[in-house]
């Protein structure tokens, strides 16, 4: 071979190489290029078990167990302290509207019909997105139009650094004392859902719940606001939307560009899809067309890394945008200004802030726009507002003592009503029982009859604090009480009231209506509390409250909690009465029996797969099973 051809081949290859190193960084821009790269449709994914062994010896001391822990939280800790705080550095150096767009946009979408979260495919979570935009608004913005290129990667790199030593630095504070370790087990549990979970039901539930709750306070909302609640509900969904759509057209005209068959169309196709921009010359195609080394991907890579100074257009809107979301309902544009300066946030408004609190208490997830002034805004967490749309609701209620006060005790009427109608339409051959005085002061809330089994039901409507979901021991001690322990004690009161008195009640409401409920041809009782609130792995096992002392009662004194959202969904996928009544009265036995660890949808999910039965490993008291 010639030495001109050598030469030649080596650059090839060269070039080849490092288009593999630039197609693993930016994996978004690889699958643009090609149509058999594109996503299959999604599969849902088969859970398999598996034996793990637990790492420590039998006979390994506890003081060497703690040694280990200590370092590994020491060494997390170091990580983070070195590499959290220079986050603010990232919007020195480009534009914060820029990256936190760019960021959305390659780390946290994907294709629709993909769940990478179930997949294990997930990496980059929202969470570290809402760090970015905390950070960023502690400065003023840069306007430095330096683009990201290979730099991508390795803030990629850095966030999931962050993120796993924010995980495990923990690990260096548990304390000495033994009798101590369980609630700060189950207070860092908190601190990590608070962190990391995000979304409390599924996307059609919290966009219908939140629209309800919205419509319970609508006309005091309008008198105050000038915009219905209900209305900015539906705004905050369908800016979604729209910029979903935006986006989608965005990425669907760039795989059009890059596919073209040479690079004058490329070019070409390019001029057309930014038409606002000055268009490259035919002079200049052919200097870039030397520059990428006369190689259609390096080309097309070189083009859409310059599309991505458009992407903060994608993530920006105005008051006008948001009156054509609602033509139909006028809104007026200063009004809703008003009220978007309210749940947004300028650049340097966070500069006194102490950015270890953006982790627990970030203000980004319920102020999500960064205000431009003049009625601009951008959020670069779009994923997240279904999330907090409802928190967003109720931070701007809570601003007026009288609205909220309506407001909780309405929200308390809605859920158990919510509740009634979900047992209504899935226990058809049910009777259904609400507000049945007893005794000499005491209520329940819903109960339902069906055959010989009794369902009771006890309702919370209240959330976990601010301080309780940042892990504080002494408040969320008393909240989990309120929220768990308080409707066992009145669920458990009213089963045995009925059995130890199995005749046919009638029970007066504070309605004036009267129930007529035979307990006589009751057998089986089923309690359970429901909340508002979505306590996830917390309210799915029940031993972790009296592990940590948060209650005194034993487990057969303690009914199961599952969110009302969980519940539905329980009752929309199992296919019958019985099986329902199966699923909740199983539930309750395999929580007393087996130690677990899981939320309502893992148990559930267990369930669909075998129905809790796994033979004599329920009773084995030494295993333990992570759904």
């Amino acid at each position: 071979m010639s030495k001109n051809r050598r030469n030649k081949a080596q650059r090839r290859k060269w070039r080849k190489t490092k288009n593999k190193r630039e197609q693993r960084k930016t994996s978004k821009r690889r699958d643009l290029f090609s149509k058999s790269e594109l996503h299959k449709p999604w599969e849902a994914v088969k859970m398999k078990m598996f034996n793990v062994p637990n790492p420590f010896p039998p006979d390994f001391p506890i003081e060497k167990r703690m040694e280990i822990f200590k370092q590994i939280g020491t060494s997390a800790q170091a990580v983070f302290d070195k590499k959290y705080k220079n986050l603010g550095e990232l919007f020195k150096k480009h534009d914060a509207l820029y990256l936190l767009a760019f960021c959305s946009y390659y780390f946290l979408s994907h294709e629709e019909g993909v769940d990478p979260e179930a997949t294990g495919a997930m990496e980059f979570y929202p969470h570290y997105q809402e760090w970015l935009q905390a950070f960023a608004l502690t400065q003023n913005r840069s306007y430095n139009v330096k683009p990201l290129n290979n730099d991508a990667y390795t803030l990629f790199e850095e966030m999931k650094e962050i993120g796993s030593a924010v995980t495990v630095r923990w690990a260096g504070n548990i304390p000495e004392a033994e009798d101590m370790r369980e609630e700060f087990r189950l207070s860092l549990e908190q601190q990590s859902l608070t962190t990391a979970v995000r979304n409390w039901a599924y996307f059609y539930q919290m966009k219908r719940v939140s629209l309800e709750m919205a419509a319970l306070i609508n006309q005091d909302f309008i008198k105050i606001y000038g915009v219905k609640a209900t209305t900015f509900i539906e705004l905050l969904f369908i800016i979604i939307d729209k910029k979903t759509d935006e986006l989608n057209e965005h990425r669907r005209k760039l795989s059009n560009c890059v596919r073209q068959k040479n690079y004058k169309e490329m070019i070409r196709t390019y001029n057309e899809i930014f038409p606002g921009m000055k268009a490259i010359s035919d002079s200049e195609a052919e200097k870039m067309w030397e520059f990428s080394g006369k190689n259609r991907k390096s080309l097309g890579a070189m083009l859409l890394s310059h599309s991505d100074l458009w992407l903060e257009k994608m993530y920006s809107f105005d008051t006008a945008f948001l009156q054509q979301c609602l033509p139909a309902h006028n809104i007026d544009k200063d009004k809703i200004r008003e009220v978007f300066d309210l749940i947004s946030i300028k650049f340097g408004e966070l500069a006194d802030w102490d950015t270890e609190h953006f982790i627990l208490g970030n203000p980004v997830k319920i102020r999500p726009f960064i205000n431009l002034d003049n009625g601009k805004y951008f959020t670069g967490v779009m994923g997240v507002i279904p999330d907090s749309a409802l928190d967003i609701l109720e931070s701007l209620i809570g601003r007026n003592e009288e609205m909220k006060q309506k407001y909780n005790k309405q929200k308390s009427i809605y859920l158990e009503n919510q509740i009634a109608k979900m047992l209504a339409a899935h226990f058809p051959s049910a009777q259904i029982f609400c507000g049945s005085l007893y005794g000499e002061k005491y209520e329940n809330d819903i109960l339902m009859v069906i055959d010989s089994f009794a369902l009771v039901l006890e309702a919370k409507s209240r959330k976990v604090s601010d301080s309780g979901q940042r892990g504080a021991p002494k408040r969320l001690r008393n909240e989990l009480k309120e929220l768990i322990e308080e409707p066992s004690i009145q669920a458990l009161r009213f089963v045995n009231y009925l059995k130890e008195n199995p005749k046919v009640h009638l029970l007066k409401t504070k309605s004036g209506q009267t129930n007529i409920v035979d307990a006589s041809k009751i057998k089986y009782y089923i309690p359970l509390g429901v909340t508002f609130a979505n306590l996830s792995t917390i309210s799915g096992n029940l031993k972790k409250l009296i592990r940590a002392k948060i209650t005194d009662k034993k487990l057969e004194e303690l009914a199961p909690s599952i969110s009302f959202t969980d519940l539905e969904i329980i009752l929309e996928i199992l296919e019958s009465e019985p099986q329902r009544i199966h699923y909740l009265a199983r539930r309750r036995e395999f929580e007393a029996h087996v130690d677990y660890e899981g939320d309502e949808m893992d148990l559930l999910a267990f369930y669909i797969d075998n129905g809790f039965n796994i033979g004599e490993d329920e009773y084995n008291p030494s295993g333990s099973f992570n759904l």
